[in-house]
């Protein structure tokens, strides 16, 4: 995957700067944020510089204080950072993959070189050191400078080359490890000011890009194989061509003869048929949705036809030859809030259900609270010297150059670090996603659950699935964001006007807390309704009791999942997690308990076989994130594929069917 970039003197990139784009290979999501004229689209036109093999001729340099360019061209360099599996190169000795990546892996080049893009790469690269991605994976960075030279790095080329040399590294290898790089990795970049019927053409190199064709290719094989005595379709139609000219030429006077111009042999080549197929056959294929020519479609539906156009190829089973980054720029530019949130959500569910890299630039943050594991990149502009020892503990900053400061959080769990989150973002998020939403229900009748995080998500939507129409759940990082949301939409939803015009419904819910959150002046509508889940004081009965009922317990969504399913998982995560592994051949379970109850009275566990350490080594581990994560995924992966009917199924089906 490409997982960042270095840039030198290229537009707004002017003192070497290093962008981490993920802080872990499972991150398959990048949104880049930030105001205008930060860099955000730089860096995706930037990698497309590279993988395209743009001459540095034609890249846009840096310009000084004086307007000019010519200073910055001999340092300008664009470097991209690669984290591929050693799986999936074979050829990697030839190559010298290996010798290349420990050296990126191991060299201390801050000691020789301590700029700040240096030292924080560095420590990116502990960071994925520290989560062993470099036993299976290698990391390489090689780019271009402006003499079109492939370079390792613009500071560390000549130092790794020679550390290499004795294991035959050369020019050669790296010329062929870019190559491979690229046949591996196909990267396709649509900037927001191209028009979206040239990107939908039959030949457009994104779309054969898409399909994994390149269309000369295909066309050169068709009329270069050889089919008849050794002969080509191309030979056929030349030989047939000269025999009608000598024909002709054999029927004129002397003097009078029909041959080529200059040193021309006057035959046709394969390049002269396909610019043929490609300006009559190609021109006559258009792209049309419902009979209706894609260019005569308004600026918002073709950018919905392009959306439409690339989750559906990418997300097809075709076997690929390489993985695709897809790189999109303001992809709601000229949508409306109603199709805003719909473009967002099809793009991560293509990356939760396929293998593909998406990176963004939007200044849209309604999708920000729609987790996926993903990072999120804000960028704003840079700080005074005199600041820099204010943010020194700022742990969101992973980079930072003299004009900008690049601040990284996971998209899983945006809000749980909000202590370095801007408050103006996430203000702009409750908003942008609101209004989105809002739209949906007034214009469709579109059905939703807002829910706590992407654990409740799931175990939502494997046991709802099927069994209410046109459903739509949205995981919102916690439940003081549950809360905001449904405060957000009580507001027009208050007003008898509005409220009529409503065809959509939204159920929020959330797990029950001790502490109880406080909902003033609490109503439910037909249209919208705030539960949550609560067990009695003893375990034994389930309700989705009203927001606005007090409660002093504890009930989670995974206390009231499938019994069966749940400690299957258990156990698993037993053998996952070294705590919990002291337990796994002592505890008893109760297969026949009516609750999970995990948070209270471990109902799915003989109590017998328990100690009072066991109880709180148990929910303490349970309690832990990457272990809701771990039972989540393993209970979606050995439940049956028909969900057993649990008791607070109903509820929700009969408010949305009411």
């Amino acid at each position: 995957m490409i997982a960042g970039v270095f840039l030198k003197n290229f537009k707004a990139y002017s003192n070497l700067s290093f962008i981490p784009f993920i802080e872990d290979i499972s991150e398959k999501v990048t949104v880049f944020i930030g105001e205008n004229g930060v860099g955000k689209s730089t860096l995706l036109e930037a990698v497309n510089c590279f993988v395209r093999k743009l001459h540095p001729s034609h890249w846009e340099i840096t310009v000084d204080q004086n307007g000019k360019s010519a200073a910055n061209k001999t340092s300008a360099y664009i470097g991209v950072v690669f984290l591929v599996k050693k799986s999936d190169f074979p050829d990697a000795e030839a190559l010298r993959l290996d010798h290349i990546s420990d050296s990126f892996w191991q060299s201390d080049f801050s000691s020789t070189w301590p700029t700040d893009a240096v030292k924080s790469f560095e420590k990116w690269r502990k960071l994925l050191i520290g989560k062993r991605i470099n036993e299976e994976n290698y990391l390489i960075v090689i780019g271009k400078n402006y003499d079109d030279e492939l370079k390792l790095t613009s500071f560390a080329h000549d130092r790794i080359m020679q550390q290499n040399k004795r294991n035959g590294l050369s020019r050669d290898n790296l010329i062929a490890v870019y190559e491979c790089l690229l046949k591996s990795y196909g990267y396709i970049y649509i900037p927001v000011e191209n028009r979206v019927a040239d990107v939908l053409k039959l030949q457009a190199l994104e779309l054969q890009e898409l399909m994994n064709k390149k269309i000369v290719d295909e066309i050169a094989n068709i009329f270069e194989d050889k089919i008849t005595d050794g002969h080509s379709i191309v030979d056929l139609i030349n030989e047939k061509l000269n025999d009608y000219v000598l024909d002709i030429n054999s029927k004129l006077n002397d003097g009078y003869k029909f041959e080529s111009s200059g040193d021309d042999a006057g035959e046709l080549k394969t390049s002269d048929i396909i610019n043929l197929v490609f300006s009559e056959y190609f021109s006559r294929k258009i792209l049309k949705k419902n009979g209706k020519n894609i260019k005569s479609l308004s600026s918002g539906q073709q950018r919905l036809a392009l959306i439409d156009v690339v989750t559906t190829i990418l997300g097809k089973n075709y076997s690929r030859v390489g993985k695709i980054c897809l790189a999109l720029d303001e992809p709601e530019n000229s949508l409306d809030n109603l199709n805003r949130l719909n473009q967002f959500i099809k793009l991560f569910d293509l990356a939760k259900v396929s293998n593909h890299q998406i990176l963004i630039t939007t200044h849209w943050y309604g999708l920000l609270l729609r987790p996926v594991n993903g990072r999120l990149i804000f960028i704003d502009n840079g700080i005074d010297e005199s600041e820099i020892e204010n943010t020194r503990h700022d742990e969101s900053i992973v980079a930072r150059n003299a004009n900008f400061n690049f601040r990284s959080f996971s998209l899983l769990n945006l809000y749980d670090q909000r202590r370095w989150f801007p408050d103006s973002v996430e203000m702009k998020s409750y908003f942008d996603l609101m209004a989105s939403l809002w739209s949906v229900i007034r214009k469709s009748k579109k059905n939703w659950i807002v829910c706590e995080g992407y654990e409740d998500y799931q175990y939502l939507n494997y046991h709802l699935q099927g069994k209410i129409k046109d459903l739509t759940i949205l995981p919102m990082n916690g439940c003081g964001n549950v809360k905001k949301f449904y405060e957000l939409l009580r507001v027009p939803l208050s007003d008898k006007g509005e409220r009529a015009e409503v065809k959509g419904k939204i159920f929020c819910l959330i797990d029950s807390d001790p502490t109880y959150l406080r909902v003033d002046n609490y109503t439910s509508h037909i249209n919208l309704t705030f539960r949550k889940f609560l067990l009695n004081a003893d375990g034994s009965e389930l309700k989705l009791a009203s927001v606005a009922e007090q409660n002093s317990r504890r009930t989670t969504i995974e206390d009231v999942v499938d019994v069966g399913v749940f400690i299957k998982c258990f156990q698993e995560l037993c053998n996952y997690d070294p705590e919990l592994s002291v337990l796994k051949n002592r505890i008893a379970y109760e297969n026949s308990a009516k609750f999970i109850d995990i948070s209270e009275t471990l109902s799915f566990i003989n109590p017998s076989s328990l100690t009072k350490a066991d109880d709180i080594l148990i929910k303490r581990c349970v309690a832990k994130d990457a272990n809701k994560k771990f039972l989540a995924n393993k209970y979606l992966e050995i439940s049956p594929q028909e969900a057993v009917v649990l008791p607070w199924q109903q509820d929700i089906v009969d408010f949305f069917n009411a």
